[in-house]
């Protein structure tokens, strides 16, 4: 099970150098909604999709700050949509955008060799 999580940590750490954090986090998020099937008026706790992520960058002043810029970034290019709801910060993907959603997430995907 440790030699799993280093792995993990390992492959994030190449990805991260590869691509950048904040787009790296854009993937992990859109990815993670897509997974809940999270589209248009069906939307999923900020914070629930926050622990997809990471711990890493969870945990750190630095991480936060890309999660914070990640999450501006989406919603700023009407990828995803952004609600207050009983009194939570929940999100959802816009479903016009599906096209350029499943193209930035086969733009940044790494292939293993």
């Amino acid at each position: 099970m440790y030699f799993i999580k280093e792995e993990i940590f390992i492959m994030f750490f190449v990805v991260t150098y590869i691509m950048g954090e904040v787009e790296l986090i854009m993937k992990v998020v859109l990815e993670r909604l897509i997974n809940l099937n999270k589209w248009g008026s069906s939307h999923s706790e900020w914070n629930r999709v926050k622990k997809s992520l990471p711990s890493h960058l969870k945990n750190t002043k630095k991480g936060i700050k890309n999660i914070d810029k990640a999450r501006k970034r989406l919603i700023n290019e009407r990828v995803m949509f952004f609600s207050k709801k009983t009194g939570e910060d929940h999100v959802s993907l816009n479903s016009k955008m599906k096209k350029e959603i499943f193209e930035f997430i086969e733009k940044n995907e790494i292939k293993e060799y």
